[in-house]
Order: structure tokens, then C-alpha cells, then sequence
């Protein structure tokens, strides 16, 4: 992909919505990693790849990715190449190749689940930092198709998914952050 070209009909508050949603995801996968002990190259990974994690979404038509209904399986693969056009733009604006490594995988459970079907350690370690902070902000914002979750009602769902979606260690630190709220479902699932 040499080129290109934002999908037509996207609005100024579409890009400004996924940027937004970026940078809060961004915040919290620098958080998660400087937590974890990662250096000051990883940790400015995170958060740039974090920035930039749906920066895909702005190249795909606009009824898919904001569509307010359920997707078809058809539209589901197509969003799913948001990860795909994402890793091709960020390794055209950064010299650091594996920022765009890390967009591409940011979809991946750690049970091989997700978009190409990584599995365990082999999603980059940035990959598998993002796809918490990811899930965390999606599930605390307005989307197309819902209002924002309250804290507990996410952090629920978040734990009851913790062992299938995410490195569970990385998990572990991210919970810290919010104390004891919730913490039934973690715990049957370990």
C-alpha cells in the first residue's frame, strides 16, 4: 500500500473519534507497560502504537466501521482489515517497523483467538499490552451501538474474558489499578 485514501463520508468527528479513543487507549498501555518494568523504547511503543492502533478505521467505509447495528460476517471481515491498513500506514510514518507489527496484532486473544490467530507469547508483547488498554476504553466508551459501561460492569466483563483474551500476567498489573473492585470472576478463572 503506497497510498492512501480516507473513506468517503468520514467526518472530522469520526477521525476525532478514533484518535481520541488512541490516545486514551495510548495512556493506559504506558501505564500497563512502565508497571511491568518495560524500558523507555518498549514503553514509547506502546504508547505510540497505541495512538495509532485504529488509525485503519479512517481508510475503511464509514457504514462499516460506525455502523450502529450488528455486522454481518462480510462487514466483520472488512473492519477487521482496519489492523491490516493500520500496520501498512504506521510503517509508512515510522521508521520503528514493529510499531506497525504491533497495530496488526493489537486484535489477538491469547488463546489464538482473534484476527490471525496468534497464540500465547507469539503476539508481540506491545501487541498483547494494547489489546487490554483496547478492550478497557472500548468497553468505557460510547460506541456506535451502545453507551459507555460503567467501571465495575466493564471490569466484570473484562475479568470474566481475562483468561481466553489476555496474557494473564499483564492482566494482573492492569487490575491492580482499580483494587479489589470485581474481582470474583479473576479469580475462577485462575
Amino acid at each position: 500500500m503506497d497510498h492512501f485514501m480516507l473513506a468517503p463520508g468520514l467526518s472530522g468527528q469520526d477521525m476525532l473519534d478514533v484518535f481520541t479513543h488512541g490516545q486514551n487507549v495510548a495512556e493506559t498501555a504506558l501505564m500497563v507497560a512502565g508497571s511491568i518494568g518495560l524500558g523507555e523504547r518498549v514503553k514509547k511503543a506502546a504508547y505510540v502504537s497505541g495512538i495509532y492502533h485504529d488509525v485503519g478505521k479512517c481508510f475503511i467505509e464509514r457504514e462499516f466501521v460506525f455502523k450502529k447495528g450488528e455486522l454481518t460476517d462480510e462487514e466483520k471481515g472488512i473492519v477487521k482489515t482496519h489492523a491490516l491498513y493500520g500496520c501498512a500506514f504506521v510503517g509508512k510514518i515510522f521508521a520503528a517497523k514493529d510499531y506497525g507489527e504491533f497495530v496488526l496484532y493489537h486484535h489477538e486473544d491469547f488463546d489464538g483467538g482473534g484476527y490471525y490467530g496468534l497464540k500465547g507469547k507469539n503476539i508481540p508483547l506491545v501487541s498483547r499490552v494494547i489489546r487490554i488498554a483496547d478492550c478497557f476504553d472500548a468497553l468505557r466508551s460510547d460506541r456506535p451501538y451502545r453507551k459507555a459501561l460503567p467501571l465495575k460492569e466493564a471490569l466484570d466483563i473484562m475479568d470474566e474474558e481475562a483468561s481466553r483474551k489476555f496474557d494473564i500476567e499483564i492482566y494482573k498489573v492492569f487490575r491492580r489499578f482499580f483494587g479489589n473492585i470485581s474481582l470474583n470472576a479473576v479469580a475462577r478463572n485462575f
